[in-house]
């Protein structure tokens, strides 16, 4: 591992781990910058060429659009070899940001996922953060951490794969959303229940459900997100999402830890301590919001 920790209980590797991590995102963000343009050539679908219709025009595109007008233009771009976004009259700057930014808060539908969202994508990366001090009562070392939290992303992987091949097969975005939640919130319960000294199995086992039920999320979270504020432009409706997930999970990371402290050292002996009440309390508050949420799926309607 990169980080651990020396026998005098300081950490070593922390700059290391950061170095590495600052170089990858350079990397990546260069070549972001180099290889891939501003929109591809072609609109990838026709609900996206009917946004950008939308967005180039203002007017709206019902079902009266015909099929080879579409193919028509289509393939006049292609010849041409340049983007659709090329000639597009965007109501840019911040103007157009705030715009946006109104309508999306004024959609009931988006509100329910982004309190949802925000504050579940909040208590995972919390968990994560402060997942070591959690099992430390209990005897378990940062290597066991490590091994821990690499079950629940691994795990998570694998139901992310499963997630998302039934979205794309079945378009059931909403069903799996809400049965995502719910499952996740029933395995908080069973991994406050398995916090205990000597339980490997048992941690292995809930944290790799938890991973499986709750990563998952991220890609129905989205899909639903993009479905409901269609033809909003996907990165505006999607970035506000994981922004206001980062900025509560500051807050809900420091409640964390001091429900930690507030625990005490045998804290590993029960099942309800202040923090598995708080991750079992915002799990199921979660999920109370999802399952009223009825958004349309207006972009798939568009295709």
């Amino acid at each position: 591992m990169v980080v651990g920790s020396k026998e005098d209980g300081s950490v070593e590797g922390m700059e290391t781990l950061l170095l590495q991590q600052g170089i990858m995102g350079i990397l990546c963000s260069l070549g972001c910058c180099i290889w891939f343009g501003s929109s591809p050539p072609t609109p990838p679908s026709s609900s996206t060429f009917k946004r950008d219709k939308i967005r180039r025009n203002g007017i709206s595109v019902g079902k009266e659009t015909e099929k080879d007008e579409i193919k028509e233009i289509l393939l006049k771009n292609v010849e041409e070899g340049r983007s659709s976004a090329s000639n597009r009259k965007i109501d840019g700057g911040i103007s157009g940001v705030l715009s946006n930014l109104l309508l999306l808060f004024r959609n009931p539908h988006y509100m329910t996922l982004f309190i949802a969202f925000g504050f579940g994508l909040s208590l995972f990366n919390a968990i994560l953060t402060v997942l070591a001090n959690i099992l430390e009562p209990c005897g378990y070392t940062d290597d066991d951490t490590g091994n821990f939290a690499a079950t629940l992303i691994g795990a998570g992987l694998v139901g992310a794969g499963v997630t998302g091949y039934l979205m794309d097969k079945y378009h059931i975005y909403r069903e799996l959303l809400k049965l995502g939640f719910l499952c996740a919130s029933i395995t908080t319960i069973i991994l406050s229940f398995s916090v205990r000294s000597d339980t490997d199995a048992g941690l292995y086992m809930s944290f790799g459900m938890l991973g499986f039920f709750m990563i998952p999320m991220l890609p129905c979270m989205i899909e639903n997100a993009v479905e409901c504020t269609y033809p909003l432009p996907e990165e505006l409706s999607v970035g506000v999402l994981f922004a206001a997930g980062n900025v509560l999970g500051i807050g809900t990371t420091i409640l964390m830890q001091y429900l930690i402290d507030y625990g005490g050292s045998d804290a590993c002996d029960r099942w309800n301590t202040p923090v598995n009440l708080l991750i079992m309390g915002t799990a199921w508050i979660c999920s109370c919001v999802v399952v009223t949420f009825k958004g349309p799926y207006k972009r798939l309607n568009a295709e």
